[in-house]
């Protein structure tokens, strides 16, 4: 093999990484330094966030949720860190388009987080609660309705449901069955 032959062929790997790798990216990632300090990697930068341990991180989509040492919950978003609250009880799940915490003394507040928005959802706690997908959250709600929250509206999908057993969240869809025992299946709306 000759050494231009071999040039080539590192040069046409160089080029086709340069090519996929943009494809292959996550929106952001996190990172604990040797020092202990807590970073994120976002749009080609590395940000410092914590100085100190961190308790818990999700990421979801182009966000990160996490609490630092003290427990206070916050979001980190387009370089900007966010203080979401000190409430050390508040659990936090994220998706690609939407978070969503649970809240309140006994867990029975649901809000849900979509863009710059966010809605305030009342859950039934004796049920199994809600389940989220990337753009779609489903819950029984106060009354034990089985609910969903998509696009920033919530609609009342049907009757009194007996559990969380009965649906199954998809990235943008729920597929259910009914207390008539019917298959049904919301999708984009």
């Amino acid at each position: 093999m000759t050494n231009k032959s071999l040039l080539q062929q590192v040069l046409f790997f160089l080029l086709f990484l340069l090519i996929v790798a943009p494809s292959m990216a996550q929106d952001v990632a996190t990172f604990v330094d040797k020092h202990g300090r807590f970073k994120v990697f976002d749009d080609g930068k590395i940000h410092d966030l914590e100085h100190e341990e961190i308790t818990s991180v999700d990421i979801g989509g182009n966000y990160i949720v996490y609490k630092d040492n003290i427990k206070q919950t916050k979001r980190y978003e387009n370089g900007e860190t966010e203080h979401i609250t000190d409430d050390q009880r508040i659990k936090f799940h994220t998706a690609q388009y939407l978070m969503a915490t649970v809240e309140g003394l006994k867990g029975e507040i649901l809000k849900v987080r979509y863009g710059g928005e966010e809605e305030l959802l009342t859950i039934d706690l004796q049920r199994d609660g809600f389940e989220l997908g990337d753009s779609i959250l489903v819950f029984i709600d106060i009354d034990q309705y089985l609910s969903v929250f998509y696009d920033g509206m919530t609609d009342e999908l049907t009757g009194r449901f007996p559990d969380a057993s009965n649906f199954k969240v998809g990235t943008n869809s729920v597929a259910y069955v009914d207390p008539s025992e019917s298959f049904l299946i919301f999708h984009e709306g």
